[in-house]
Formats: structure tokens, sequence, C-alpha cells
């Protein structure tokens, strides 16, 4: 009987202090423990996206202008002369995609037929689409020497000039100037990276005017782009303003009194 006592009250102490722990831990309910770091293998935990500080607006940039070549169509020299049968086989060459071969051929052309006025143009013609084929798959870069030699042969090649314009502003080479440019916009008005061009060399030299009217002329020929039109237009009125003269300085000027 004692010892039965003895362990009903062990047992009540043991239940008491149990209680009275329990009584002294935090609430994990209320209070959750922070989740364990994701392993390899668990699912990915939820990330918070960051927040960005609201920032500026940028400028649009101007839209970007492709360099762009053409072939042109040299036609067929008549038959009857040893330079037509020779050419029209250059171009039959060309025709064909053998570029290459088409080069070499024109580079080997006799003295005498480069001299024949009937045969220059349709050489020029030939070696603007040699420079245009070689563009087209190796790079810019191979066809420049070809349109240099086109607009050699043939000073009034439109579509050369602007062959050359597009490969000598892609390249930045020191080639382009305002000779050439002066001269491409009159053979090929209707192209607009020339105008633009010219504007840019205008505006460098101070001759305003002249840049805002090359301007216009670029904005007037670039309808099929309508963000580079509106770009080049906005360009053209901030450089009529700075080519009006200022209000101010001129009556200060005029309401200056001489010296005595």
């Amino acid at each position: 009987m004692r010892r039965l006592l003895v362990f009903l009250a062990l047992g009540v102490l043991l239940y008491l202090g149990y209680q009275w722990w329990g009584a002294r831990q935090p609430d994990t309910a209320a209070n959750p423990a922070p989740a364990p770091f994701a392993s390899a293998g668990s699912a990915p935990a939820i990330q918070q996206q960051p927040i960005h500080s609201p920032q500026r607006p940028t400028l649009e940039p101007p839209p970007r202008i492709q360099a762009q070549v053409q072939m042109v169509n040299p036609g067929i020299l008549m038959e009857g002369t040893p330079q037509a049968a020779l050419l029209n086989g250059v171009r039959q060459t060309l025709d064909q995609g053998n570029a290459t071969e088409a080069e070499a051929r024109l580079v080997s052309l006799p003295q005498s037929t480069r001299d024949d006025p009937a045969a220059r143009k349709f050489i020029a013609d030939l070696w603007n689409n040699v420079g245009v084929s070689h563009a087209a798959t190796r790079g810019m870069a191979a066809g420049l020497k070809a349109f240099q030699t086109a607009v050699s042969l043939d000073p009034s090649g439109a579509r050369a000039h602007v062959n050359l314009t597009h490969a000598l502003w892609e390249l930045k080479e020191p080639g382009l100037n305002r000779d050439l440019l002066e001269k491409t916009v009159t053979l090929a008005p209707e192209e607009p990276l020339p105008h633009l061009l010219l504007a840019d060399i205008l505006q460098a030299k101070n001759d305003l005017k002249g840049a805002a009217s090359q301007l216009d002329l670029a904005a007037q020929y670039s309808g099929h782009n309508p963000k580079l039109q509106s770009f080049v237009r906005a360009i053209s009125a901030k450089i009529k303003r700075e080519a009006e003269p200022d209000p101010e300085k001129k009556e200060g000027i005029a309401g200056k009194e001489p010296a005595r």
C-alpha cells in the first residue's frame, strides 16, 4: 500500500513539473520558427521581386539606318564587236552567281575595251554589281573596292555613288567627304542618307542653313520610314532655331549708341 502511494505521489509531481515547464515555453503557433533554407531537392522558395525606384525617362535614340546597296541592270551590249561578246560573257558569269570569276575577268579586260566609250558604262555597272554581290556574301568591306572602281569608270552613275556612300559610311572610311556627298545628292536626290551625312558636315562647318536644307530633303525622301522622318524633322527644326539671329543681341547692337 505504501509503495502504491509513493508511485502516485511521484506521478503527480512529474505531471505538475511538466505543466510548469510547458507554461514557460514560447507559443510556437503565434510565433512560428523561421523556415529552414531550401535544399537542392526541395521546392524552390518564393523570391520577392526587388522594388525599383522610378527612373527619369530617357530620350529615344534616333532610328537606325541600315546601309543598303543595290544592283543595276546594265542591259546587253549589241553583238557584233569583240567587246560585246566579251562583256556579255562577263555579265552572264555574274548572273550565274560567280562574282569572283566575273571580277577576275573584269580585271583582265584589255585597256582598249575599258577605253571604249560604248562599253565603259557597261563595265562600270558590272563592277557595281560585283560589289553588291561581294557585300552580300563577304561583308561590305569586300565590296568597297568594286564600288570605287564603278564610280571612277562612270562619274555619272547614280547607284554606284549611292552604294559607295553607304559602304564608306558603314565602314567609317575617311573617303566620305563633302565632294562625294554633294555629287551623290545631285545624282540621287531621293536617297535620304547622303542628305543626312552632308547635313552633318555642313553643321560642323557652321553652315546651319545649309544643314537644315539638307535635313529637310532627308525628311522628304524618308517617307517610307516614319520614325526617321520624325527624327530628321525635329533635328532640322532645332538647327533652324540655332541659325536664326538672337533678337536680344540684335536689338542690343542696333540700340547701342556710337562712341563719342
